[in-house]
C-alpha cells in the first residue's frame, strides 16, 4: 500500500503536467489552455500538446531537427528561434469544429495561440455576459 503510494506520487500527467496521475486519469480531461490573440502572426502550438497526438506528430518533430530554424518574436518583444515544425491540428469547442495549421513551440501557459490566421478564417464572435464563444464561418 505504501509503495503504490510513493509510485502514484511520481507519476506525471502529460495532459496537465500535475503529479498523481496519468493523462487516462487527469481530471481536466481532454480540456486545453488556449489563448485568441489578435497580436500573432500565426496560430501556436505548445511542443508537448502536440507530442500527445500520436507517433505522426513525434516524427514530424524528429524531423524539424533536420529542417532548420525559424524566427518568433514573443509578446514580450523577445525574439526566438524555434524549429520550423507545422502540424495540422483539431480545433473543437461547443458546436465548432476545424483544422487548423500550427507552428511548434516551447510555451508554458498554453496548449494553442489562435492568431490572426485563425481569426481571418473563421471571424469568431465573444458573448461577453453569456461566457461564450463562437464563429460566423466555421469551417
Amino acid at each position: 500500500m505504501e509503495l503504490d503510494t510513493i509510485v502514484q506520487s511520481s507519476i506525471r500527467c502529460y495532459g496537465c503536467g500535475k503529479l498523481g496521475h496519468t493523462q487516462r486519469a487527469c481530471p481536466a480531461g481532454g480540456q486545453r489552455k488556449v489563448l485568441i490573440d489578435f497580436g500573432a502572426s500565426t496560430n501556436f502550438a505548445r511542443r508537448q500538446t502536440v507530442a500527445r497526438n500520436g507517433d505522426k506528430c513525434a516524427d514530424a518533430l524528429r524531423e524539424s531537427e533536420v529542417r532548420g530554424q525559424v524566427s518568433v518574436r514573443l509578446a514580450d518583444g523577445t525574439v526566438v528561434d524555434v524549429p520550423g515544425v507545422r502540424m495540422d491540428l483539431a480545433v473543437k469547442f461547443k458546436d465548432f469544429d476545424s483544422t487548423e495549421s500550427f507552428l511548434v513551440l516551447d510555451m508554458d501557459k498554453y496548449d494553442l495561440i489562435l492568431g490572426m490566421p485563425w481569426l481571418e478564417k473563421h471571424e469568431p464572435w465573444i458573448d461577453w455576459r453569456g461566457k461564450a464563444i463562437g464563429a460566423s464561418r466555421p469551417a
